[in-house]
């Protein structure tokens, strides 16, 4: 499977709106900055005043190489190969900007104690991101800032939706190589008794009675996915075509000729990534009387 540069492109423009918007998410208010709670007096502090201004410029700036970091990814071709690619910057994403928040979260709640300023709960949060406060007993709470929810990570259950969560986000990158390995199966086709055989993993269609057949050197104008498989590397399902309202495909597009096959009103696009087979097969398809 290949992905081009135009998809890649779009993809990081796609992307790139997040980062403002993250950033515009944690900067933080005048009471509430890095998931500390800050009192009125702390807008007068100058070493609050100047702590905050050091966490926005690391913040910025992190943001800032993560708009930048992708540059490479646009030149990658294979598609699970970019996937993996994105797949770590999602990860990235997910860590960098939370180091300068989490350090200035430590920072803050320093200062506060040393002032002699009231918690207001900070003690509930670690790094200022998750809530753990084993004498509450609820599984959602809400947010530190905002209109979000989040989970007491002192239960069990809190526990676990983190760990599902931790997970799918480990899996991520993988997932490209993932799909990658089931549209690269081998494609099945074969001819028997004038019977047309096609499979690829647990899809099979077979051809019988058949009325019409054609090799075709490109793919039908107008081919268009309805449902199923629309990978670079295999095309499975039921498409369209122009004058075809329904045609059930199975090949590799980049693989010529094609077999279509009618019978009985139904239409079928198939082929094998080996030009020779298919056409053998095609030829053996022929000797009947249609």
């Amino acid at each position: 499977m290949f992905v081009s540069l135009t998809g890649n492109l779009i993809l990081w423009g796609c992307l790139l709106p997040v980062l403002p918007i993250l950033y515009l998410c944690m900067k933080g208010q005048a009471h509430m900055t890095a998931g500390a709670a800050l009192p009125y007096a702390a807008r007068m502090d100058a070493e609050v005043s100047a702590r905050l201004a050091r966490y926005r410029r690391e913040l910025g700036l992190a943001l800032l190489g993560m708009g930048l970091l992708p540059l490479p990814c646009l030149l990658i071709r294979d598609t699970g190969w970019a996937m993996f690619a994105w797949g770590i910057w999602v990860w990235l994403l997910m860590l960098l900007p939370f180091l300068p928040y989490a350090r200035c979260n430590r920072d803050l709640r320093a200062i506060k104690t040393a002032r002699g300023w009231y918690t207001d709960g900070d003690d509930k949060w670690l790094w200022g991101l998750y809530y753990y406060d084993p004498k509450d007993d609820r599984y959602f709470v809400n947010a530190r800032t905002g209109t979000n929810i989040t989970v007491n990570l002192a239960r069990r259950s809190g526990q676990l939706t983190m760990a599902v969560v931790a997970l799918f986000l480990l899996a991520l990158p993988f997932m490209g190589f993932m799909i990658q390995s089931g549209t690269g199966r081998d494609i099945r086709l074969s001819c028997e008794d004038g019977v047309l055989i096609a499979s690829h993993g647990n899809k099979t269609y077979t051809v019988d009675n058949i009325t019409g057949l054609e090799l075709l050197d490109q793919l039908p104008d107008g081919l268009v996915r309805v449902m199923g498989t629309g990978a670079s590397d295999l095309l499975k399902g039921d498409f369209r075509a122009k004058g075809i309202s329904r045609l059930n495909v199975c090949l590799d597009p980049g693989c010529p000729p094609f077999i279509l096959a009618e019978s009985e009103g139904a239409y079928f696009l198939l082929g094998t990534r080996n030009a020779g087979h298919t056409v053998s097969v095609y030829e053996k398809a022929t000797g009947g009387d249609f």
